[in-house]
């Protein structure tokens, strides 16, 4: 994705995984813009479609501007979170811990 300000371009990678559905996508670009605070730092953000057809949601990436016109992927601003993956032996354990 590439982000444009004031005759500026940076470049990011494209998100490979949906945060609502968590699989593997190559989602379909929306739109991206940046904005820049009065002290000079900047963020981008890119608004994407997720291609699985059971999911399709619309989900926004944020990415931090740095040097050699690179913007790296800071994470989404929104999604479902994965929880911890326990080993099988915890699932098994009775809860009441009596």
């Amino acid at each position: 994705m590439t982000f444009t300000f004031n005759n500026a371009k940076y470049n990011g990678l494209n998100p490979n995984q949906c945060p609502h559905c968590h699989n593997s996508i190559e989602p379909h670009g929306v739109n991206a813009f940046m904005t820049r605070a009065e002290d000079g730092s900047g963020l981008c953000y890119s608004i994407w479609q997720c291609a699985y057809r059971d999911c399709k949601r619309i989900f926004i990436a944020l990415y931090k501007p740095g040097p050699n016109s690179k913007a790296e992927l800071q994470g989404f601003l929104d999604g479902t979170p994965i929880g911890p993956n326990w080993p099988p032996f915890i699932l098994r354990l009775n809860s009441n811990f009596n």
